[in-house]
């Protein structure tokens, strides 16, 4: 392993246990990711609901970065350390390889994975409080109107067409609903 490469890590096959793992992952200060796609389905209890559920697209993978094989398995081993603990069984299996070389992912491979990763515009609520005619403030870094107080004239599931005082008059421009 060489200065902070992504890898696989393989888990034991038991439901959800990726979002698991994930979190344990995140709180050692770890990058990791778990792609997800989210569907809706009938509420467990109230049949009449709909309720979102993400799954892996991948299961019993997650991907994370480290820099050396002991950082990982000195985290491999607080990690199951701590579900015997509380009484569960170890999740993590090891780190998907060659023999008994890890394998890396490649910069390509990593990309793809974080663009899957990064919530797509069926998975982002707008707040309820955003409607046509309010005011809101856009907020995603970056972007080139961050800090501006503008009004919302149209919206559509992904994109936001907002009035923007321009010079003393008002143009219209289309943005990312998720930068409101």
């Amino acid at each position: 392993m060489s200065a902070y490469d992504w890898y696989a890590i393989r888990i034991r096959p038991t439901h959800r246990l990726e979002f698991t793992v994930l979190h344990a992952l995140t709180q050692r200060e770890h990058p990791a990711m778990v792609p997800f796609e989210t569907k809706w389905e009938k509420h467990r209890t109230k049949r009449t609901r709909l309720a979102e559920q993400r799954y892996p697209i991948f299961p019993c993978y997650v991907f994370a970065q480290f820099c050396t094989y002991r950082d990982f398995w000195l985290t491999k081993e607080a990690i199951n350390q701590r579900a015997i603990d509380i009484g569960k069984h170890p999740p993590i299996v090891g780190l998907v390889g060659y023999g008994s070389k890890p394998a890396k992912l490649s910069r390509t491979d990593v990309s793809m994975l974080q663009a899957i990763s990064l919530p797509r515009m069926s998975d982002v609520n707008l707040h309820k409080a955003i409607r046509q005619g309010g005011r809101a403030s856009v907020v995603a870094r970056g972007h080139p109107l961050e800090g501006h107080t503008v009004t919302i004239d149209t919206i559509t599931r992904s994109k936001c067409k907002i009035l923007l005082e321009i010079l003393g008059s008002m143009k219209v421009v289309e943005i990312d609903a998720s930068a409101l």
